[in-house]
C-alpha cells in the first residue's frame, strides 16, 4: 500500500495543479451537493405547491360546474313543473347557465388532460359522453318549454330524464375529483383536511340541490309529494346529515382557522334548523291524499320564493366552501413562498461557493482547467439529454475552441434529431387520436342506428300483433257466437224434426190400432152389460164378509197393545236388574282393589302382617267370585233384555200388520160399495160407448192420413237440419283454424 502511494505521488500526472484541481473540485462538489440538495428539495416543494394550486383551481372549477348544474337542474325542473306555459319565461336563464356550464366543461377537460391520472382516458370518455347527454337533455327541455304541445316527450318523462342526466354528469365530475384527490393527496395535513372538508361539502350541497330541485318541480306543477318522492327526499336528507357529521368532525379535529370554524354554527342554524322548518311546511302542504285521483296543491310559496329560500339557506355552506378554498390557496402560497425562498438561498449559496472556488483557482485554471471542465460539464449535460445548454469557448482558436466547436456540432445534430422525432411522434399521435375518434364516432352512430332500427321494428311487430289479436278477439266474439247459435239451433231443429218424424209414424200406427180397437169395443159393449148384473150381486156378498173381518181385526189390535204393555214392563224390570248387577260388579272391583292394597301393606309389615295377608287373600277370592257371578247374571239379564226387546218389536209389527188389515178391510168395503154403484153406471154407459166408437173410427181414419203427411214433412226438415248442423260444425272448425293462425 505504501509503495502504491509513493508511486502515485511520484507520478508525473500528480502535479500541484492537479492536486489543487482535485481539492478545489472536491470542495466545490461538497458545497454544490449541499446547495443542490436544498435546491432539489425546495424545487420539489415548490412544484408540489404549484401543482396543488393547479389542482385546487381544477377542483374549484369542478365545484363551480357542479353548482351551476344543480342550479340549472332546479330551474329546469321548476320550469317543467308549470302546466300553464309560464316555464317558458325561464328559457333565457337556462340557456345562459348552459353556456357557463359548456365553458366550464372545456376548462375542466383541459385541466384533467394536463394531469397524470391512472385511467384518465376512461374518466375523460365518461365525462364527455355524460356531458353530451346532459346537453341534449337541456336542449330537449328548452324545446319542451317553448312549445309543450308539440313536444316529443311527456312532462314526467322529461323530469326524470333531467334528474337522471344531471345526476350522471355530477357523478362523472365526482369521479374525476376523487381520482385527482387520490392521485395528488397533499402531504400537508392541514391541506389534506381542507380537501376532505370540501369533499364532504360537495356531497352536502349536491344532495341539498337535488332535494330543492324536486320540491321546486312539485311546487310549480301544483303536484302532491307522493310516497316515492318522499322516500327519495328522505334518503337525500340522510346523505346530507352524514356528510355534515363528517364535515364537522374535520373542522373539530383540524385547526382550519376562524374563517371556516365560525361558519359551522351558521350552517346548523340557517340550513339544518330554519330551512328544515320551511321544508316541513312544504311537506305538510304537499301531503298526498291516497283516495284522490287528481290532487292540485296550492303551496304557500312560489317556485321563485322556494329557490330564494334554498339560496339563502346554502349561503353559509357556499361561504365555508369558499373559505376552505381560500385557506387552501393561502397554505399553497405559503408553501410556495417558503420553497422559493429556499431555492433562492440555496442558489445564492451555490453561486458564492462557485465564485470562491473560481477565485481560488483562477490563476491556475483560468485558461486550461476551467475551459476544459466547462466543456466537460457541457458534454455531460448533453449526454443527459439537455440540449438547451450553451457550448462555452466555441470562439476560441486553440484546441479548446476546436473541441467546443465539435461539441457544438454534436449538439446541433442532436437537436435536429430530437426535433424530427418529436414531429414524428406528434404526427403519429394526432393520426392515432383522429382515427380513434373517427372509429368511435362511426361505432356510436352505427350502434345508435341499430338500436333505433331494432326498437322501431319491435314496436311495429308488437303493434301489428296487437292489432291482429284484437281483430281475432273481435272476430271470435262476433262470428263464433253466431256459429254456436246456428249449430245449437240446427241441433235443436234436428232433434225436433227427428221427434216429429217419430211422433208422426207413431200417430199413424196408433190411429190404425185405435180404429181396430174401437170396432172391437163396440162388439164387447153388449157382453159388458150382461156381466155387470152378475158383478153387482157378487159385490153385495163381499161387502158383508168385509165388515165381519174389520170387527175381528180391531179386537186383535186391542189384545196386541195389552201384550205390548206387559212386555214393556218386563223390559224395565230387566234394565233395573242390570243396573243392580253393575253396582254389585263395581263393589266387587273396589273390594278386589282394597284386597290388593291390603296384601301389599301386609307384605310390607312382614311376619306381623301374615294373618292379615291371609284374610286379604280370602277377601280378594270372594271379590273375584262375586265379580264372576255378577258377570254371569249380567249376561243372563242381557239375554233376557234382548229377548224382551225382540218380543216388543214383534208385537209392534203384529199390531201394525193387524192395523193394516183393518184399514185394508175398510178400504175394501168402501171400494166394494163404490164398485156396486159403478157397476150400475157401467151398464148405462155401455150403450153410449157403442155409439161413440163408431164416431171414433171415422175420426181416427182422418188422423192417420194427417200423420202420414206430417211424417213426410218432418223427414224433409230432419234432412235440412242435419245438413245445417254439419255446415255449422265445418264453419266452426274453419273459424278456429283461422283464429289460431292469426294468433300465432
Amino acid at each position: 500500500m505504501t509503495n502504491y502511494l509513493t508511486s502515485l505521488v511520484n507520478n508525473k500526472f500528480f502535479t500541484v495543479r492537479n492536486a489543487l484541481l482535485v481539492v478545489t473540485i472536491a470542495l466545490v462538489i461538497f458545497v454544490f451537493m449541499m446547495a443542490g440538495n436544498r435546491i432539489v428539495d425546495a424545487n420539489a416543494r415548490s412544484s408540489e405547491a404549484e401543482q396543488a394550486n393547479e389542482i385546487n383551481l381544477i377542483i374549484d372549477k369542478i365545484s363551480q360546474m357542479k353548482l351551476a348544474i344543480g342550479g340549472l337542474r332546479t330551474n329546469v325542473l321548476s320550469a317543467i313543473g308549470y302546466k300553464d306555459g309560464t316555464g317558458a319565461d325561464l328559457v333565457d336563464i337556462i340557456e345562459a347557465n348552459g353556456e357557463f356550464i359548456s365553458d366550464s366543461f372545456q376548462d375542466i377537460l383541459d385541466g384533467v388532460n394536463s394531469l397524470e391520472l391512472g385511467g384518465k382516458s376512461e374518466f375523460v370518455e365518461t365525462y364527455r359522453n355524460s356531458f353530451n347527454a346532459y346537453k341534449a337533455g337541456i336542449s330537449l327541455s328548452v324545446s319542451y318549454l317553448n312549445d309543450p304541445e308539440s313536444a316529443e316527450v311527456s312532462r314526467g318523462k322529461l323530469t326524470r330524464q333531467v334528474i337522471r342526466e344531471a345526476g350522471t354528469i355530477i357523478e362523472s365530475l365526482l369521479d374525476i375529483r376523487s381520482a385527482i384527490e387520490n392521485e395528488y393527496r397533499p402531504s400537508n395535513p392541514k391541506l389534506a383536511a381542507v380537501a376532505d372538508l370540501k369533499h364532504q361539502l360537495w356531497y352536502l350541497i349536491d344532495y341539498s340541490s337535488l332535494e330543492a330541485a324536486q320540491i321546486a318541480n312539485k311546487i310549480s306543477g301544483h303536484e302532491p309529494i307522493d310516497f316515492d318522492t318522499l322516500n327519495t327526499l328522505t334518503r337525500y336528507v340522510g346523505h346530507m346529515q352524514a356528510s355534515w357529521k363528517l364535515a364537522t368532525g374535520i373542522t373539530a379535529s383540524a385547526d382550519l382557522g376562524p374563517s371556516v370554524t365560525e361558519l359551522v354554527s351558521k350552517i346548523e342554524q340557517e340550513f339544518f334548523e330554519d330551512y328544515t322548518y320551511e321544508k316541513d311546511d312544504v311537506y305538510g302542504e304537499g301531503e298526498e291524499d291516497p283516495e284522490a285521483e287528481e290532487q292540485a296543491i296550492e303551496y304557500s310559496v312560489t317556485p321563485d320564493d322556494w329557490k330564494q329560500s334554498y339560496s339563502t339557506a346554502t349561503q353559509s355552506m357556499n361561504a365555508m366552501n369558499s373559505a376552505a378554498t381560500t385557506l387552501a390557496e393561502e397554505l399553497n402560497m405559503a408553501a410556495l413562498s417558503d420553497a422559493n425562498g429556499d431555492v433562492v438561498n440555496a442558489t445564492v449559496l451555490m453561486v458564492v461557493a462557485l465564485l470562491l472556488a473560481a477565485f481560488a483557482i483562477w490563476v491556475v485554471f483560468s485558461r486550461v482547467v476551467n475551459p476544459i471542465n466547462a466543456l466537460s460539464d457541457t458534454m455531460i449535460v448533453l449526454a443527459d439529454g439537455n440540449l438547451e445548454v450553451e457550448i462555452p469557448n466555441a470562439d476560441r482558436v486553440d484546441e479548446v475552441g476546436s473541441m467546443a466547436r465539435s461539441v457544438e456540432t454534436f449538439k446541433e445534430n442532436a437537436l435536429e434529431r430530437r426535433r424530427m422525432e418529436t414531429e414524428q411522434r406528434e404526427r403519429e399521435e394526432a393520426e392515432r387520436v383522429a382515427e380513434a375518434e373517427r372509429k368511435e364516432d362511426q361505432r356510436r352512430r352505427d350502434e345508435e342506428q341499430r338500436v333505433a332500427d331494432e326498437r322501431r321494428e319491435q314496436e311495429e311487430r308488437e303493434n301489428r300483433r296487437d292489432e291482429m289479436l284484437k281483430l281475432a278477439d273481435q272476430f271470435e266474439a262476433s262470428v263464433m257466437g253466431v256459429v254456436s247459435a246456428v249449430g245449437e239451433s240446427a241441433s235443436g231443429m234436428e232433434s225436433a224434426a227427428r221427434g216429429l218424424t217419430g211422433i208422426a209414424d207413431n200417430t199413424s200406427q196408433q190411429s190404425g190400432n185405435v180404429a181396430d180397437a174401437a170396432q172391437q169395443a163396440s162388439n164387447n159393449a153388449n157382453m159388458v152389460a150382461s156381466a155387470a148384473e152378475e158383478l153387482s150381486a157378487s159385490v153385495r156378498e163381499i161387502t158383508g164378509q168385509t165388515t165381519q173381518s174389520s170387527v175381528k181385526a180391531r179386537d186383535a189390535v186391542t189384545r196386541t197393545e195389552n201384550a205390548g204393555h206387559d212386555i214393556a214392563q218386563l223390559v224395565d224390570a230387566a234394565q233395573k236388574i242390570g243396573d243392580v248387577v253393575k253396582l254389585i260388579n263395581d263393589i266387587a272391583e273396589q273390594t278386589n282393589l282394597l284386597a290388593l292394597n291390603a296384601t301389599i301393606e301386609a307384605a310390607r309389615a312382614g311376619d306381623a302382617g301374615k294373618g292379615f295377608a291371609v284374610v286379604a287373600s280370602e277377601v280378594k277370592s270372594l271379590a273375584n267370585q262375586t265379580a264372576s257371578a255378577t258377570q254371569e247374571i249380567s249376561e243372563q239379564v242381557a239375554g233376557m233384555q234382548e229377548a224382551t226387546n225382540l218380543a216388543v218389536k214383534a208385537m209392534d209389527e203384529i199390531k201394525t200388520i193387524i192395523s193394516d188389515i183393518d184399514s185394508t178391510a175398510v178400504s175394501i168395503a168402501t171400494a166394494v160399495e163404490e164398485q156396486d154403484a159403478s157397476t150400475q153406471e157401467i151398464a148405462r154407459n155401455v150403450a153410449e160407448v157403442s155409439a161413440g166408437t163408431e164416431e171414433v173410427t171415422s175420426n181416427i181414419t182422418n188422423v192417420s192420413m194427417g200423420a202420414n203427411m206430417t211424417g213426410t214433412e218432418a223427414t224433409t226438415v230432419l234432412e235440412s237440419a242435419q245438413a245445417l248442423s254439419s255446415q255449422a260444425a265445418d264453419l266452426r272448425t274453419e273459424v278456429e283454424s283461422f283464429l289460431t293462425t292469426i294468433r300465432s
